[in-house]
């Protein structure tokens, strides 16, 4: 996942976006680039004011959407997740049955006073 990360950094930093380490980083730029800058004014959906405010987050997200592509950022992101929650599963097998059994019993005695 971090030479995923490294990549799309690499490419962002190519795009005119340098020193993001990661996707929530980049979220920030949309933050401090677009929406921060008129706060101030509120303005109302539908303004024109609003309107170009997010055909500009549109087009950094398209950037983004570009180097993930590029990247496989998606995949590696997925493939990550999946691996570790398979790993956590695994080494927790035992407890997590111990707490579906002691939490099926509860709610069957529960059960049982409430009828």
């Amino acid at each position: 996942m971090s030479t995923a990360l490294d990549v799309w950094s690499a490419c962002m930093t190519e795009a005119g976006y340098p020193g993001l380490e990661d996707v929530g980083s980049f979220l920030q730029v949309i933050w401090d680039e677009v929406w921060n800058p008129i706060a101030a004014d509120s303005p109302a959906q539908g303004s024109a004011e609003f309107a170009a405010a997010k055909q500009d987050e549109i087009a950094l997200v398209m950037i983004h959407i570009d180097c993930d592509e590029q990247v496989g950022l998606r995949e590696a992101y997925l493939a990550t997740s999946s691996r570790l929650i398979d790993e956590y599963l695994i080494e927790n097998e035992t407890s997590l049955f111990a707490w579906y059994e002691m939490l099926t019993a509860a709610r069957e005695a529960t059960s049982r006073e409430l009828s």
